[in-house]
């Protein structure tokens, strides 16, 4: 794949992982926060290139803006990042209540879809949310498992599962670069179709807390849709 220029909007745990799995595979990383200091430790931390500054200038040096912040702060970010249009950019977030037991009450449609709205000149694609830090930072393989045998359908030849990144957007140009880099993650990339599809990501993280919770044990939980050939 092409080096991409990527802005990762944010310094928490999920803009950490995913700046180095994007740095390793050779793109060109730049980390924005308000906090430009915060910034500049997490790209020390990194290592591999990776650049640091304010939210308006990493986006000003990326094609592909990662939006790694919770839903509730994206508002502020914004503010602070200058002209987004003609970008792609990916959100993370989920509009979740604040003691994670649901999402936000009242919402008709998704957070991307708002997103949308808000920036009409961007190209936004919903990825990444429906995965914890921890499952993204501890890697794609699940063991063995049925799977389809190919690599495409989650699975691998010798019967290993790896774990599914879904992803949904409007632009099929955009969505593909974002299935790209899924791919540099190791995870596999779901098409789930249009924008709207990101309410039913969004459904589904409320739902994996869930059974988050339901737990005796602590687990990594991570989506796998497993799929054969109809017969």
């Amino acid at each position: 794949m092409k080096q991409k220029n990527i802005s990762m909007i944010g310094a928490g745990k999920m803009a950490a992982i995913l700046s180095r799995y994007f740095a390793i595979a050779g793109h060109s990383v730049h980390i924005g926060t308000r906090d430009t200091e915060k910034a500049a430790q997490l790209a020390l931390e990194i290592g591999c290139g990776v650049h640091s500054g304010s939210i308006e200038k990493a986006v000003q040096q990326g094609d592909i803006v990662f939006l790694a912040v919770p839903y509730l702060q994206i508002p502020q970010a914004l503010e602070h990042a200058g002209s987004l249009s003609g970008k792609i950019v990916v959100d993370i977030s989920n509009p979740l209540n604040a003691d994670y037991s649901g999402l936000l009450p009242g919402m008709d449609i998704s957070g991307a879809e708002e997103l949308a709205k808000v920036l009409p000149d961007a190209k936004v694609v919903k990825a990444f949310n429906c995965i914890y830090a921890t499952v993204l930072e501890g890697g794609p393989e699940y063991g063995s498992g049925s799977g389809s045998g190919d690599e495409e359908g989650g699975g691998q030849p010798d019967g290993n599962m790896r774990a599914q990144v879904f992803y949904a957007g409007d632009d099929e140009q955009a969505k593909q670069v974002v299935a790209e880099l899924i791919e540099d993650t190791g995870f596999v990339p779901i098409n789930t179709g249009g924008l709207m599809s990101a309410r039913y990501q969004e459904n589904l993280t409320a739902l994996i807390l869930q059974v988050d919770k339901h737990l005796k044990e602590p687990m990594q939980i991570a989506s796998a849709m497993l799929m054969r050939e109809s017969l």
